[in-house]
């Protein structure tokens, strides 16, 4: 499975480096003052399901530092247990993005996540439980349009354990629609 995911991620990356007229290798996303929102949706369905979905949204400071948050919603079930358990869990991602290339940039997370399960002492009854991610990794960018981006971001866990909902790496993968800011028209001097 992770061979599959780095073939996708270098297919990515290969077809970003045909673009002609872009310099996609310059320092600095090019975004500055710009107002992102966007969002990832994810599906897995078997043995064991997974529906997560995520509103993204972050503003570019300059053309190198942006900040956003991301809040979720997340639902497991597992049928390798009986009876098959699930899981619903919300919570918000708090997110800085560092850019090193127009393609390239460094993603770092702190995510609070919230969710209900079964006790692990009897009588088993469902306890609210509160995790807490320090996520980091590289992230590329891919432009679908003229103001439309793909995203890929491949990120580890520092706080993982053996209680952890996540397996490092974590890939995730979605699309953000960017906002130009406005600027005020100026009066000429032919107009004054």
């Amino acid at each position: 499975m992770k061979k599959f995911f780095s073939f996708i991620l270098l297919i990515f990356l290969l077809s970003s480096l045909k673009a002609q007229n872009l310099d996609l290798w310059s320092f600095g996303s090019d975004l500055k003052r710009t107002f992102n929102l966007g969002g990832e949706f994810g599906l897995t369905i078997g043995s064991s399901t997974s529906i997560m979905v995520s509103a993204r949204g972050s503003y570019n400071f300059n053309n190198f530092v942006a900040i956003g948050i991301n809040p979720f919603y997340w639902f497991l079930k597992s049928n390798y247990y009986y009876p098959a358990t699930e899981l619903h869990m919300t919570g918000m991602r708090v997110f800085l993005d560092f850019s090193v290339f127009k393609i390239l940039y460094f993603h770092c997370e702190f995510e609070e996540m919230l969710y209900k399960a079964p006790s692990l002492s009897y009588p088993y009854n469902k306890m609210w439980y509160s995790s807490e991610n320090l996520l980091v990794g590289p992230g590329i960018r891919q432009l679908i349009s003229s103001r439309l981006f793909g995203y890929l971001e491949v990120l580890w866990n520092l706080n993982e354990n053996m209680n952890s909902i996540y397996s490092s790496p974590i890939i995730r993968a979605g699309a953000i629609y960017v906002f130009p800011q406005r600027l005020k028209k100026q009066k000429s001097e032919l107009e004054e």
